[in-house]
């Protein structure tokens, strides 16, 4: 969204890509039902990793039809607080703010056609390593957090 233009205007064949839409119900709709096109249409290998929000109460119906989307290879959640985004204001905001914490979970769901699949299997081992990436990113974080505590304190 944005790196590439309009993410209805991107009409990939082919290729893996990961998607973190801005958090509208409408746009994600639209945006799910874009990727199944595509990955209906396509006979080469194409995959979607999309990171949304896990918002229950109600699910959104982008979230519902990601989930049980013939395409759905994969699927995890990242909990709460325990990992960060990059802050929307990064090119204005002090160093020291650009993380912010979660306030709730990200879903993280693999949408891949049969040789996208084949090609990207998310196998166990993989999906782990995404996980643990996660933890780790949130342990320097806090790591960078303690340090920035500890110089500020001389």
């Amino acid at each position: 969204f944005g790196s590439r233009g309009r993410m209805l205007d991107f009409k990939p064949v082919g290729g893996s890509f990961e998607a973190n839409p801005p958090f509208c119900e409408e746009l994600n709709e639209t945006m799910v039902n874009h990727m199944e096109d595509l990955l209906a249409a396509s006979n080469e290998p194409l995959s979607f990793i999309v990171f949304t929000p896990e918002w229950r109460d109600p699910t959104p119906g982008s979230l519902s039809k990601m989930e049980t989307s013939r395409f759905k290879r994969c699927q995890f959640l990242i909990d709460q607080y325990e990992h960060d985004y990059r802050h929307g204001f990064q090119h204005i905001c002090p160093d020291n703010d650009l993380l912010i914490k979660s306030a709730h979970g990200t879903q993280v769901i693999f949408l891949q056609n049969e040789p996208g699949l084949k090609k990207w299997t998310p196998t166990e081992e993989k999906v782990n390593k995404l996980k643990e990436i996660y933890k780790t990113s949130r342990k320097q974080s806090q790591a960078d957090d303690t340090n920035s505590s500890s110089s500020s304190a001389l």
